[in-house]
């Protein structure tokens, strides 16, 4: 008959088991592919100086080529110039010797 036998409850309980084992797994395994990608990033907090920085604020992104590589974390101002801290994000395999002065975080 139908009902809710000793059997069905054994069944549904390891059914539920399974797909609760399976979640897990798969949870698993996409909290550990974020962890490798951002390990194949390196951090660099870049200065950039300007004599005019018109709408440069925290939050603006910086872009190399078109390519979000970051934003700017911070804005600081003298009588001479403004300068803009960003972090900026960037393969561990990629080369900045073009870039300006980095420091790695």
């Amino acid at each position: 008959g139908f009902g809710f036998g000793w059997r069905s409850v054994w069944e549904g309980g390891v059914g539920l088991f399974i797909v609760s084992g399976v979640a897990l797994f798969a949870l698993t395994m996409v909290w550990l592919r974020g962890i490798q990608l951002r390990s194949r990033f390196r951090k660099y907090q870049v200065v950039f100086e300007f004599s005019q920085a018109c709408g440069i604020c925290v939050g603006t992104p910086v872009r190399i080529r078109g390519v979000n590589v970051g934003s700017v974390v911070r804005v600081d101002s003298t009588l001479r110039s403004i300068d803009a801290i960003a972090e900026v994000r960037v393969l561990a395999c990629m080369s900045l010797s073009s870039f300006a002065i980095l420091l790695p975080l």
